[in-house]
């Protein structure tokens, strides 16, 4: 004989199974919660111009010091901010001179900063990104028991936190650069220039050389 719960009976028994569980919200979607976050720090150096408009070459030497103690790097992205009029292309020229011969360039723009900019100064701005998953490992909902059919709350953290850490350019997983110009066909050209010498190594390595 089949025999119907009460509605009380039916309650306990959804009461014991929710004890059950572990802590933490059931995500049955395939996608993780977790993604990289990307926070950015802006560090500013003030340097002093010259009444002719250029730069000193103790203020140069201050720059590269300054540089090299925030440990400049791909990803960054550095302006200059300051008073147009008599030298300030020369300005920036001596600026990306000096980035260049660290691998990086000058961005044309440079983002609002504090405090305001004093008289006969021109401040180099940074901004740095850096990707992280702070919320990661999250281990609130374990995978046994189960009874929901759902994903662990540490699912993801390892794809999310991998991808973090080998990003080169943080800002590019919040937006990324379009593969095109002039990188993207160097890029394909050294593509096709490895695979056609592959080519030819295995060709000769198989039947000798080929004239």
């Amino acid at each position: 004989m089949t025999r119907l719960l009460a509605p009380a009976s039916i309650t306990l028994l959804a009461a014991l199974v929710s004890a059950c569980q572990t802590p933490g919200t059931a995500s049955p979607e395939v996608a993780s919660v977790h993604v990289p976050t990307v926070t950015q720090t802006i560090m500013t150096l003030d340097m002093g111009v010259q009444p002719g408009g250029g730069f000193s070459t103790a203020e140069i030497d201050r720059l590269n010091q300054w540089l090299d103690s925030v440990d400049v790097r791909y990803g960054d992205r550095i302006s200059v901010d300051g008073p147009t009029g008599a030298g300030t292309e020369a300005r920036r020229a001596t600026i990306a001179s000096i980035l260049s011969t660290r691998g990086l360039m000058l961005s044309r723009f440079a983002p609002p900063t504090v405090p305001a900019i004093a008289a006969g100064m021109e401040r180099v701005v940074i901004v740095r990104s850096v990707a992280s998953v702070p919320e990661c490992p999250d281990h609130r909902r374990k995978s046994n028991p189960e009874y929901v059919g759902s994903k662990t709350s540490n699912y993801g953290c390892a794809y999310s936190q991998n991808l973090a850490a080998m990003i080169a350019d943080p800002n590019d997983l919040v937006s990324g650069k379009p593969h095109a110009g002039v990188t993207a066909e160097r890029a394909v050209k050294a593509v096709e220039a490895a695979l056609a010498k592959a080519t030819r190594d295995s060709v000769t390595s198989s039947v000798g050389s080929v004239e």
